[in-house]
């Protein structure tokens, strides 16, 4: 048998070796090997027997008499060999040809005699031992995704006066009465009804869009929808827990009406579509975390939220193509279930995907999450060697430990779990957020958890600290050594203000409107370069008429965040060159270990280091506070100045050296010197030589005219 599946990288299908393997169906695991061996090993033993059987004396003629044979024997021997040799090529096709029978027959058996797994037993079953999470579950969107207006009379939210107005095909209009089951009830709702030529469950024309949903809400309207798409087929397996594919395609509304052979255990999304079908838990006495399929630690994997927050299409044994995997349970691994996701083509004509990536269309939050940073936290960490203080920002089950004052800490190597969905949402929390009861915490509190570089405030930033995921002091302009606070313009610390959501997860898909569902990718929409139509990080404010922010181009955005960009990458290179020199010079102010400031190194040169790494720690070059980093840079260049330009007393530079004087030819001095002879000596190139020379000659005639006369 051959599988294909997705590997969160590419498609890939591999071939299942049947013998001495476990083989996966329908949710069972058959091991066949032994059975297997055991019938070979008969076709083996009596195709042997056989051959040893043929006749081997032929017409009196003895085969394998001693000696040589008559010749009139010669003939008859010789065409019994060659039908001999016929012979046993005939059992070796036949006996290959019955090793695949004994295969299937093997795994038919094997299924037949395996004893039947756990059964789904619905929601109910569970809320008389986890009452406080049954009850939170029951408040959430899960609970509503589909809803039986027969039992709940609100459950209908569209005007149908206005639906006349958008669907012109007056055979496909319908009264509200028709309506069977209603779909969604967050963004938009659509409307299932009987068909009347084959009595299935089928979508109806239109949706009704709900308002108040996305930047452009188009609020409380009929929009265009296609008509007569089979639920069952199409959508069910996601819309109702422990679905049944085999009696979905016998079911008709009418069944459902009569409540007679459902193809599901309850509708919506109950508790066992994410821990699995729980008729062993439930059993009185018998209820452990071993005996459910996903226990409350095995539900941070982000494959159970993965199985229906995506988009893709499985095929059934009759190449029947549906639009939720088949064949997958929680707590196994999607990749390997009968489900092909749909991929970015990196075309503008993709209906599911931006060019750069981003979704388009609703449900595939789980395809953006997976090349994600926080998919990867967990092992990127382990690659380098982490610490166990590092693990709680990145795992989901390391940092959810940590916020439980009962639960011990989880240590790296026992860490499961990257940041998966469950590390922001809750299926069991109400969040203080509109329109997403599923947060844990208000995001920007979701997401300055672990991109703080002061553990919430409580271990300030002292000179020569390497700092860490400093994205919430400088957007909060804080926490910089020797630098004034100054917060970012964006940061006003009210309700509306732009938070780390309001950039980093822009609606980018559509489920009503485009834009009413946000990216998961928390790659950064650039204005300047989003495609036709594609919402940007800074469009919801700034190219929106109906902000009341100052409006702008997307060139001229883009134009300005370049350019303050650049200039900061280009600001940080000079610094980390200037700081790079430093340390090598002085050795000892650079901790060979770990690579921070020694204590021996100067107040300054700690100073800059820190800031300096506040700033690359940042990661927005300058972005999520233009005038604090631009603060922070100045800081460090004057701490470095006060080192790369020591006070010492500087080398004396020596004066330009003068053309050497030439000397005059001397004549015989007189008696006396004319003064006209003194005049030019005086007006000479260098009259201070004529000078000394007078000088000494006036000297050595007072001497001679006043020497006395030896005694006689």
């Amino acid at each position: 048998m051959s599988k294909c599946y997705y590997d969160g990288e590419q498609s890939r299908c591999n071939a299942s070796i049947v013998m001495g393997e476990y083989t996966h169906n329908d949710g069972g695991i058959y091991y066949i090997h032994s059975v297997f061996l055991r019938q070979m090993s008969l076709y083996i033993v009596l195709s042997s027997a056989i051959l040893r059987a043929f006749p081997h004396n032929i017409l009196g003629c003895t085969t394998r008499s001693a000696g040589f044979l008559p010749a009139q024997c010669r003939t008859k021997v010789a065409l019994a060999e060659r039908q001999q040799t016929m012979l046993k090529k005939s059992f070796a096709i036949v006996i290959t040809l019955l090793s695949f029978v004994v295969v299937g027959v093997t795994i038919a058996q094997a299924q037949g005699t395996q004893p039947p797994g756990p059964t789904y037993v619905g929601s109910d079953k569970c809320a008389a031992c986890h009452s406080a999470d049954h009850e939170s579950w029951s408040a959430s969107l899960h609970t509503k995704m589909i809803l039986d207006p027969a039992k709940d009379p609100k459950a209908i939210l569209a005007d149908f006066d206005k639906m006349s107005s958008v669907i012109s095909d007056t055979k496909l209009l319908y009264k509200k009465a028709d309506v069977v089951l209603t779909v969604g009830w967050r963004y938009r709702q659509r409307y299932i009804l009987a068909d009347p030529k084959t009595g299935r469950l089928v979508l109806g024309a239109g949706q009704w869009n709900i308002a108040g949903q996305g930047p452009a809400a188009s609020d409380a309207i009929w929009q265009p929808a296609a008509a007569g798409e089979d639920w069952l087929k199409e959508c069910a397996g996601c819309h109702t827990t422990g679905f049944d594919l085999e009696k979905a395609n016998k079911f008709t509304a009418a069944n459902y009406k009569a409540g007679k052979g459902m193809p599901f255990v309850e509708l919506g999304i109950g508790c066992e579509a994410c821990h699995g079908p729980g008729s062993e838990h439930v059993v009185p006495g018998k209820s452990t975390k071993d005996n459910i399929p996903v226990n409350k630690s095995e539900a941070l994997d982000a494959q159970i939220c993965g199985q229906c927050h995506t988009r893709g299409t499985s095929r059934d044994d009759k190449g029947v193509t549906h639009q939720y995997p088949l064949g997958y349970t929680p707590g196994g691994d999607l990749r390997m279930a009968n489900w092909m996701p749909v991929q970015p083509a990196g075309q503008e004509t993709d209906p599911n995907w931006w060019v750069d990536g981003h979704a388009k269309m609703h449900r595939q939050q789980y395809l953006e999450w997976q090349p994600s940073g926080h998919a990867a936290a967990l092992d990127t960490l382990k690659k380098q060697s982490g610490q166990d203080s590092c693990v709680v920002c990145h795992s989901a089950d390391a940092f959810l430990a940590s916020q439980d004052k009962t639960a011990q800490p989880v240590k790296l190597a026992d860490a499961k779990f990257s940041i998966t969905c469950r590390a922001c949402h809750s299926p069991h929390t109400t969040s203080t957020q509109k329109f997403d009861e599923l947060l844990r915490n208000e995001s920007y509190a979701e997401c300055t958890a672990c991109h703080n570089a002061t553990s919430g405030g409580s271990r300030p930033i002292k000179a020569g600290d390497a700092v860490h995921e400093s994205m919430q002091e400088m957007y909060e302009g804080k926490g910089a050594v020797g630098v004034e606070d100054k917060a970012s313009p964006h940061f006003t610390a009210k309700d509306g203000q732009p938070i780390c959501v309001s950039c980093h997860m822009p609606g980018t898909a559509q489920s009503a409107d485009t834009g009413d569902i946000a990216t998961h990718d928390w790659k950064i929409v650039m204005p300047g370069k989003a495609e036709k139509g594609e919402p940007s990080a800074c469009g919801a404010c700034h190219i929106n008429d109906k902000a009341s922010a100052p409006q702008f181009s997307a060139d001229a955005l883009q134009t300005t965040i370049d350019s303050r960009q650049k200039e900061t990458i280009n600001e940080l290179a000079a610094l980390d060159a200037r700081l790079k020199a430093l340390s090598e010079k002085n050795a000892a102010w650079i901790d060979a270990k770990t690579q921070v400031p020694a204590d021996a190194a100067p107040d300054s040169f700690k100073a800059a280091f820190t800031n300096i790494s506040f700033v690359k720690a940042d990661g927005s070059r300058g972005f999520h506070n233009y005038l604090y980093t631009k603060a922070i840079l100045a800081k460090a260049d004057s701490d470095l100045r006060t080192l790369d330009q020591p006070t010492a007393t500087p080398t004396p530079v020596p004066p330009t050296p003068e053309p050497p004087t030439p000397v005059p030819t001397l004549t015989p001095l007189p008696t006396a010197i004319p003064t006209a002879v003194l005049v030019q000596a005086a007006s000479g190139t260098n009259w201070l030589v004529w000078l000394g020379l007078a000088t000494i000659v006036i000297v050595v005639l007072v001497a001679v005219a006043t020497r006395r006369p030896k005694a006689s």
